[in-house]
């Protein structure tokens, strides 16, 4: 039993370290310097380095709190706030 929660543990680890890089490549793919890839960089150039990062930030923030919501409460909290959006405001 010992060895399965070190699996999971090194699972988890390996998880948050790809997370991480996806984010990194995300976050600089924006920017103008872009990403390398094999030949050469590539980048979207839609704003300057440093300026817009807390947007990035915040999208992976609500993709993350919607996937936790998903996984462990079925999308209960997301049900709350759709029904919230929905009613009729007085």
């Amino acid at each position: 039993m010992v060895w399965g929660w070190d699996c999971i543990r090194v699972a988890a680890c390996a998880f948050g370290f790809a997370c991480g890089g996806i984010m990194h490549l995300l976050a600089d793919w924006l920017n103008p310097l872009g990403v390398p890839w094999i030949a050469s960089r590539h980048s979207l150039n839609l704003w300057p380095s440093g300026n817009c990062d807390l947007i990035v930030v915040g999208l992976a923030w609500v993709a993350a709190l919607c996937v936790a919501d998903q996984v462990w409460f079925h999308f209960a909290h997301g049900r709350i706030l759709l029904d919230a959006l929905r009613a009729p405001h007085a």
